[in-house]
This record gives structure tokens, C-alpha cells and sequence, in this order.
């Protein structure tokens, strides 16, 4: 009999040990959503050097994703790091969202609807309503300083009638920035969000416009008015003054954008003058076009069909009237002749031009825009009148 009893006393601890396995408790996630629309478990998350990365800066990361314990995809520790920068939409949005909460040395640990799980080797979004971990190592932020935000605290913010606002970070000495100027600047554009949508920093090239002209956006039209050489500032331009309401790449409609801005140079608009033809006999070709060169140069070479020309020009209608000039803008155009880009009259005019000739070209309307002209500059059966100088020839 107490043999037995002892058989059943073994029993029972083993049926008891079993039964603690069974329901032995599992950590209790603490989650804190994000207003991205996910959580961070917090109490399985670690905390690094408190390094966090900022729009711009290159992060050295290892991920690791699962739903139900399946690994989904993963770049772990014992292999090589992925580099990115953030900021910049080069990262999945979900990667880009973990990345803000995650510092250099720690890890964040997410749960996210699978939904929205993207990756390189995940391309397409899964449509689940199930949650997935998400594990992220950062291993280094390497920090982009000439991308951070410019430091507005103290300066004053200037609004314009228009809804512009600017910002004179620091004041230039240099010359004003005028209507027509051509400017070179660096700029970082971002959002609202702090998302970069455009930087000639980054890029690591200045960048170069003509001002009040239309070339750029309204608020940079106006807004450069306002500046001179060597300023550093930030515009604030509301999306009437910049795309409205329509997406354009990484900005969406409605966009208000900022742009901080150094004015590096500037080149002064130059005002084309009209040749003085006085005096000069034209070349007459059989086509009808006068030529009266105005600078003559004997000891070059004529221009060839399939060769490049970069050529000056302003061009006139027969009354004065200024349509268009390439001096103004300080930009040269470059056409390759016998490809009809241009209008016939310039095609036969400049295989006549040497290098560093000059001249005014008179072209009937037939070798122009014709009967139809090109409203609403250049009116119907229209001679026009250009002076030229050809540049270079290659």
C-alpha cells in the first residue's frame, strides 16, 4: 500500500509541474501607440546613447519583422548593416516612422498592422488586418548637420500682404536681389513634418534661377525680392504662392512649404539694347532674310549642319517691341543646326554667323511662324527681327 502511495505522489508533481508549464505567464506587452498608427512595446524596447536621427542624417540599421513567431524578413545582426538616409522617401514610411523613436545603440520594438508592412524585400503591401513585431537596431546615425533646420528662436517672422512669412536667420552685406537678377543659392525644402522633399545641399550643387520672371514658384519670386547677398533665411510660403492643390512628387496638395535659404551670388540683370545696324549694307539671301553683321570676324570657320552652336539673342517685332532675349535671362541657347528646332530663318541664318560674330537677322514671316504666329506673343504673318551673337561652335 505505501508503495503505492508513493507511485501516486510522483504522479501528481508531474501532473502539477505540467500544469505550471501550461499556464505559466507570458511578459504582459506594454504598448504605447504612436500617432503613426502603430505601438512601440515599451517594456521590450531598449534604450541607446540618445543619439535620435533627423530628417537628413544617415542611420546604420538591423530589422527584424514577424508575424506569429514566422520570420517575414530580416536583416540581423551577423551580417552587414543596411545604410539609408531618412528623410528623404528613400525608406519605407514605416521604417522612416521607427527610425524617430529608436536612438543609436538602442533598440525599438513596434507593433504594426501587416497592413502597412513595406520593405525592400516586401515590396507590396499586404492587406491583413493581423499585427506584426518589428524590431529595430540602430547601429549609427551619422548626423548631416548642413541639413539641419535653420534656428528661428528670437528672430522676427515677417508677413507679407501676400501670406508669405521670412525669417532673416542672418544678415547678408551683399547686393539686393532684384527683379530679373539671376541668383545662386543653397536651400533645404521640407514640409510641415519636418520631411525633406528637395535640398541642392544634399545634392551637394548650388542652385541657380532667374528672379520675378516665372521660373520658380510665386513665393520664391517674391520672397527673394526681399534679400540680398550673404542673407541666410527661411521662407514660409503657403501653397497658393507655391503648387496649390495639386501632388507634385513627395509634396502633397495644399502644401505649406519652407525652404531655408542662403543667398550665395548673384549676377545683375543686364537690359538687351538694340543693335545699330546704321550705315551696315545687308546680305541679302535668296530666301529673303537681311543680314546686317555688326561684328565682323574673317579668320574663323562657317558652322556645319549636325554641329552645336550656343548662340545670344534678343528678338524684336517689327515696331520694337522686345518678345524674348536670352541676354536677359544670362542664358545662351544651344541648338544643333539641320535638326529643325528652330525656325527655318534661324536655321539658314546661322550657317552664315561665324564664331564670334554678331549681327541682326530680319526674318520674313514665312520663315517665321507664318499665317498663324504664335499667339499670344507673336502675331499672324509676323517679320521678326533678331540680334544674335554666335558664341561657340563644337
Amino acid at each position: 500500500m505505501k508503495k503505492n502511495l508513493k507511485y501516486i505522489s510522483l504522479a501528481a508533481v508531474t501532473a502539477l509541474i505540467a500544469s505550471c508549464q501550461v499556464f505559466k505567464k507570458t511578459p504582459v506587452k506594454v504598448l504605447e501607440e504612436l500617432p503613426e498608427g502603430f505601438a512601440r512595446i515599451t517594456n521590450e524596447s531598449i534604450k541607446g546613447n540618445g543619439v535620435y536621427a533627423l530628417p537628413g542624417d544617415e542611420v546604420t540599421y538591423f530589422y527584424k519583422i514577424t508575424k506569429n513567431d514566422t520570420l517575414l524578413d530580416q536583416v540581423d545582426t551577423t551580417g552587414n548593416p543596411l545604410t539609408e538616409q531618412i528623410g528623404f522617401g528613400k525608406l519605407p514610411v514605416n521604417f522612416e516612422a521607427a527610425i524617430k523613436y529608436t536612438d543609436e545603440g538602442g533598440k525599438g520594438v513596434f507593433e504594426i498592422p501587416f497592413g502597412d508592412v513595406k520593405t525592400r524585400r516586401m515590396p507590396q503591401t499586404v492587406m491583413d488586418t493581423a499585427k506584426v513585431r518589428f524590431e529595430l537596431i540602430i547601429k549609427k546615425v551619422a548626423v548631416k548637420s548642413d541639413l539641419r533646420p535653420f534656428n528661428t528662436a528670437g528672430k522676427d517672422t515677417i508677413t507679407t500682404p501676400s501670406g508669405l512669412k521670412y525669417i532673416i536667420v542672418k544678415k547678408g552685406d551683399g547686393e539686393k536681389v532684384e527683379t530679373r537678377d539671376k541668383v545662386t543659392v543653397h536651400y533645404n525644402g521640407f514640409l510641415e513634418n519636418g520631411d525633406f522633399f528637395d535640398s541642392s545641399v544634399n545634392r551637394g550643387k548650388p542652385f541657380s534661377t532667374q528672379i520675378g520672371v516665372g521660373k520658380v514658384i510665386r513665393g520664391w519670386d517674391e520672397g527673394f525680392g526681399y534679400l540680398n547677398v550673404g542673407d541666410s533665411v527661411r521662407l514660409i510660403i503657403p501653397s497658393d504662392l507655391a503648387y496649390g492643390s495639386r501632388d507634385r512628387g513627395r509634396i502633397p496638395g495644399n502644401s505649406t512649404l519652407i525652404f531655408d535659404v542662403v543667398v550665395l551670388d548673384l549676377v545683375k540683370a543686364i537690359t538687351a539694347k538694340p543693335f545699330n545696324i546704321e550705315n551696315i549694307t545687308p546680305q541679302i539671301t535668296d530666301s529673303g532674310i537681311k543680314i546686317y553683321k555688326t561684328q565682323v570676324v574673317d579668320d574663323a570657320q562657317l558652322p556645319r549642319p549636325g554641329q552645336k552652336v550656343s548662340v545670344h539673342y534678343t528678338g524684336y517685332l517689327s515696331d520694337g517691341t522686345k518678345f524674348d532675349s536670352s541676354v536677359e535671362r544670362a542664358e545662351p541657347i544651344v541648338i544643333i543646326l539641320g535638326k529643325n528646332s528652330v525656325i527655318r530663318g534661324w536655321e539658314e541664318s546661322l550657317l552664315l554667323f561665324r564664331e564670334g560674330e554678331k549681327g541682326r537677322i530680319v526674318i520674313p514671316s514665312e520663315l517665321a511662324y507664318g499665317k498663324n504666329g504664335r499667339r499670344p506673343i507673336i502675331p499672324p504673318n509676323a517679320t521678326l527681327v533678331f540680334d544674335i551673337e554666335l558664341l561657340k561652335i563644337w
